[in-house]
């Protein structure tokens, strides 16, 4: 249940595997398995084969393209090499820079009551994190990047810049800030929506952010600049080398479980006069019963339904 709730959606967005059925998806994460990459761990690796693709569940990775750009990779995102250049093939590689340069947050919500803060508990203990959502011929590139934690404030101060690569097509981010957990994701604060192509947030502006009952709940500060690549930035290859910078859960899908697949939509599209040569050409099944099989039986219980109970068996 927790493979098809983190994988099952996400492969049937996928480029590679969005075209099969739901149930032949369904199939191959039956066939994934969860594996953890240490701290330095190289996932992925730029002009080699892919050991595999992998689903990025949780932790903390960074991929590095052939310019040496380093970009921080979403939670949910696919990881595979041979996932990126399809999707080049049909879109290209991102030609603008999207940057971000977050400076504060002002009139957060607290999170622990009166009676918590007194015993020595943080009111807050917020984060910014801006997802840029480009939208493309085949569905959404998301891409994440976060500040580090301010503790104990309400009105924390970040001065933090950030850069993504982007399609010229994007057009929002969003911008939620959220009180940190040990161990967990993090409760979301509140929420807003930013445009990225707006001139008027090259200048740094506040924007009121929202609750999931649209209630407000503080605001945050911070510019947006959308600009063209340098032709030395742009990538020449789609492929990215990824780095685990923490412990990463992953979710792994072999090769030979999407070649298992390959094999079976093959056999679908065979006629039956086909497949039942492919049976022709598989080893003679002895239908025989097992030697001893029989004599099993007391002799006074070899009735003729006994006996073919014993062929059965």
């Amino acid at each position: 249940a927790i493979l098809r709730h983190a994988a099952h959606a996400k492969l049937c967005d996928s480029l590679v595997h969005g075209g099969l059925e739901a149930g032949v998806v369904a199939s191959m994460v039956h066939d994934m398995r969860p594996v953890v990459a240490a701290p330095g761990e190289r996932i992925l690796e730029a002009g080699q084969p892919d050991p595999a693709a992998y689903v990025f569940a949780a932790g903390r990775a960074h991929a590095v393209d052939d310019r040496g750009h380093e970009e921080y990779l979403s939670v949910g995102a696919i990881l595979s090499n041979h996932e990126f250049r399809q999707v080049a093939k049909r879109v290209g590689v991102p030609t603008r820079r999207v940057t971000f340069h977050v400076e504060r947050c002002r009139g957060l919500p607290p999170q622990a009551s009166l009676v918590a803060r007194a015993a020595g508990a943080s009111a807050c203990d917020p984060f910014v994190e801006v997802t840029v959502v480009s939208k493309t011929v085949f569905g959404q590139s998301v891409k994440t990047c976060r500040t580090r934690v301010r503790r104990f404030s309400t009105d924390p101060l970040y001065d933090e810049t950030f850069s993504l690569k982007a399609y010229h097509q994007t057009r929002t981010a969003l911008i939620t800030v959220y009180n940190w957990a040990r161990g967990v994701e993090g409760r979301r604060l509140g929420q807003v929506e930013v445009e990225v192509q707006d001139p008027k947030n090259r200048r740094p502006r506040w924007h009121r952010l929202r609750d999931a009952r649209g209630r407000r709940a503080g605001d945050v500060r911070l510019r947006v600049a959308f600009d063209p690549l340098d032709e030395a930035e742009i990538s020449k290859t789609a492929e990215v080398t990824v780095v685990a910078d923490g412990f990463c859960h992953l979710y792994e899908l072999s090769f030979g479980a999407q070649a298992g697949v390959k094999r079976y939509i093959r056999g679908l599209r065979l006629t039956l006069a086909k497949r039942l040569e492919t049976l022709d050409d598989a080893p003679a099944v002895d239908w025989r019963p097992a030697a001893g099989a029989l004599d099993a039986l007391a002799p006074d219980a070899l009735t003729p339904a006994r006996g073919f109970e014993a062929y059965a068996a």
